[in-house]
């Protein structure tokens, strides 16, 4: 027994001893595996903080994303600016959130920056605000780089660019304990508009993702105050139209009541013109004719032989008493006219008639000018429905014209043909010193007298104002064609009789007979 406890002995400790090794084996075992789980774990729990900073990351941009969308279609909403301006900050400060807001506007012709609009800050920041007009005018300055060069701008620290900041800038943040800022500007088709600014009180709690957020935020911003400013100018103009019209129309009425007062007095002056007239035209034509009489009994030697001197001076006196008293005799007629107390008598007349007794009449002054007047107007035309006197005075002064302003050895045509079947035209043609253009449309205007015509000629300018006036109320028309050098044209035409009654034809007036014109 004593031989085989050595041997156990010895056995026991080999045994022990390979225990202690297998086991200092399984607990290097286990502390690697610690290690590895260990290591495992801090990689899973970084990853895990990873995701969750993701995971808060992405929904503060999901929050600033509704937030830009929510504000974009509530800006676009708004048609006031002031309202627009007031809904911008208050989202700045409610929504983001932002400690201070303010909103600046940028005058470019002056190149100030005025109107500033600040919310978050006490009462009397916001007055300092919106009384300070800062001139910009340094595209390097931090100022000039947001509304000059119409960049976004981050100022992480504000303490950092101090000294670069305009005095009104550092007066502002000094009041208001701005310390991280953020501004951008506000552009529609590179035209800055203004800029629009966010401040925190805490340095350096302003990033990157606020500018981002502030920059998408401001094209929006913009696009909607164009908008605003847009619409608020056109209803500005729109007011101010309104105020015009109303002005204008008031002037207008002001102006129709003195116009009406004035037509009044004109038409009484009218009465009264036409009146003196037609009574001075009385009163001359007596006195007139008895010039007249007592010149031709000299001419005639009932007062005894004259001088050939003398008797030249009495011609001349006669010549012009019958000038004075055709002019005596075309105001008359004028003033009859416009006094609407002409008469008219309607009567069928053989047109081929009339003209054979004017051209007899007037055949003795064409002679006395050598002037050949060649009457073509045939007896079997229709008859015509006019007054007789009327149309006979028409007929002698188209004449009578025509005589005056042809020179010696001149030619005078008289023709006439059915227009269609309601009128008969008429035509004189002469070949005597014509009428410029330019003067066609006015010769039958009252008192007008062409330059082109010879001093000799010129009467009254009274004679084809009568005469147009007496075709119209026949229901006919007066017209003329004219070249200067070759004579001219003058048409008038009058309603062919109808059998069934006695008046115009196609004239449009009522058969009048033995009354007075309206």
């Amino acid at each position: 027994m004593a031989s085989l406890f050595p041997a156990l002995t010895a056995w026991l400790a080999a045994d022990l001893l390979a225990i202690r090794r297998e086991s200092r084996s399984r607990s290097q075992l286990v502390q690697e595996q610690l290690r590895f789980v260990e290591s495992r774990h801090d990689e899973l729990r970084e990853a895990y903080l990873e995701q969750e900073q993701r995971t808060i990351e992405l929904r503060q941009r999901i929050r600033r994303l509704t937030i830009l969308h929510r504000t974009g279609l509530l800006f676009h909403a708004t048609r006031d600016p002031d309202e627009l301006i007031e809904s911008v900050l208050q989202a700045l400060i409610r929504d983001l959130p932002y400690d201070r807001a303010m909103f600046s506007f940028y005058d470019a012709a002056r190149q100030v920056s005025h109107d500033a609009r600040v919310r978050g800050a006490s009462a009397e920041v916001a007055a300092m605000a919106r009384a300070r007009v800062m001139p910009i005018t340094d595209p390097d300055s931090l100022e000039g780089t947001v509304f000059l060069r119409g960049r976004p701008l981050l100022i992480p620290d504000l303490n950092a660019v101090w000294d670069r900041l305009h005095p009104l800038n550092q007066q502002l943040a000094a009041a208001s304990g701005a310390n991280a800022v953020v501004s951008v500007p506000l552009k529609v088709q590179e035209r800055v508009l203004g800029a629009l600014t966010a401040e925190r009180t805490k340095a350096h709690s302003l990033t990157k993702d606020d500018l981002e957020v502030m920059t998408t935020l401001s094209h929006q911003v913009a696009l909607a105050l164009a908008n605003a400013l847009a619409y608020r100018q056109v209803e500005e103009l729109n007011a101010s139209l309104e105020d015009k019209v109303r002005e204008r129309t008031s002037a207008l009425e002001q102006t129709n009541r003195n116009l009406a007062t004035a037509n009044v007095r004109l038409h009484e002056l009218g009465h009264l013109k036409s009146s003196f007239v037609s009574i001075t035209s009385h009163e001359l034509r007596t006195p007139m004719v008895s010039i007249k009489g007592y010149v031709d009994n000299l001419l005639d030697g009932l007062a005894g032989s004259l001088t050939q001197k003398q008797a030249h001076y009495l011609a001349r006196i006669g010549k012009n008493a019958e000038r004075l008293a055709r002019m005596t005799n075309d105001l008359l007629d004028l003033s009859t006219i416009e006094a609407g107390r002409i008469a008219l008598h309607f009567e069928p007349l053989a047109l081929g008639e009339v003209v054979d007794d004017v051209v007899d009449s007037l055949q003795t002054l064409a002679r006395k000018k050598s002037i050949a007047v060649r009457n073509d107007v045939p007896q079997s035309l229709p008859w015509v429905t006019a007054d007789r006197d009327k149309l006979h005075q028409v007929l002698t002064n188209l004449i009578q014209n025509a005589i005056k302003f042809t020179p010696a050895g001149g030619d005078i045509h008289i023709k006439a043909q059915a227009q269609d079947d309601q009128h008969m035209r008429v035509w004189v043609t002469d070949t005597g010193c014509g009428i410029p253009s330019h003067d066609l449309e006015k010769v039958f205007e009252k008192f007008y007298r062409s330059q082109s015509a010879p001093a000799e000629s010129k009467g009254a300018g009274l004679g084809l104002a009568i005469v147009k006036t007496l075709v119209e109320l026949q229901g006919g028309r007066l017209w003329a064609t004219s070249e200067v050098g070759r004579g001219s044209q003058f048409f008038f035409t009058v309603p062919i009789h109808r059998p069934s009654a006695l008046g115009p034809a196609a004239g449009g007036r009522p058969v009048r007979s033995s009354t007075e014109t309206p």
